[in-house]
């Protein structure tokens, strides 16, 4: 009896981890295990996290903040070092409306998808070229999104990337590369050279690479 019970329980356990789609949805209320819709994450860092390489996160439309640091960290000592971070090459897609069963029905224009580094949604930027100002800006994450180590086989794609503010002090290590908190605001890649498509990066203030900012041979 013992030894089919466990087979059966790690039978579970991998398909759990090597299921070809892993959903997000910030409004799902189920179980938040990624497994269906129904069940989704509701955090895509969460996601992020469980992803095993090759692994595909849906993510239906809305607007995702970070909850975690680049160490995991839930409750950093500074908060604008929240980011979504990986350096596993996965393949995230938004524009999902939550009900779609194959990659080819989702529409990423229709469902926007947003990742924000502005965790008071209240930035203004106006003007344009010379004339561009931010204001409410001061309590942005210094990155939206950091990767490290990764080849053009992880893809980011149907997302907006904004609200990203890189104007802190020195910088931060993730997956044994640093990043500078004065760069990359979007999207700072190292050592990293991911597919982004289909995606807009704007309203991000920095010193280097407001959109993104590659180093480090990205």
């Amino acid at each position: 009896m013992y030894p089919r019970f466990m087979l059966i329980l790690c039978f579970s356990i991998m398909t759990y981890f090597t299921q070809a789609q892993i959903y997000v949805d910030i409004d799902a209320a189920g179980a938040n295990n990624g497994l269906s819709w129904a069940n989704a994450y509701a955090d895509l860092q969460d996601a992020i996290d469980a992803a095993a390489a090759g692994n595909e996160i849906w993510v239906a439309a809305g607007t995702y903040l970070p909850t975690k640091d680049h160490t995991g960290n839930a409750s950093p000592i500074d908060a604008r070092d929240k980011n979504f971070h990986f350096d596993t090459d996965i393949k995230i897609y938004g524009g999902f409306a939550g009900t779609e069963t194959m990659l080819s029905q989702r529409d990423y224009v229709a469902n926007v998808t947003i990742l924000s580094g502005d965790f008071n949604d209240d930035d203004q930027v106006t003007g344009s070229g010379s004339t561009l100002t931010f204001a409410n800006n001061s309590e942005n994450a210094y990155h939206v999104i950091i990767t490290a180590n990764l080849t053009a086989a992880a893809i980011i794609d149907g997302f907006t990337v904004k609200g990203g503010h890189a104007d802190g002090p020195s910088s931060v290590m993730f997956s044994g590369l640093s990043f500078s908190r004065t760069s990359g605001g979007g999207i700072f890649n190292a050592s990293s050279s991911p597919n982004i498509t289909n995606s807009n990066v704007y309203g991000n203030q920095v010193s280097a690479g407001g959109g993104i900012f590659n180093q480090s041979s990205s």
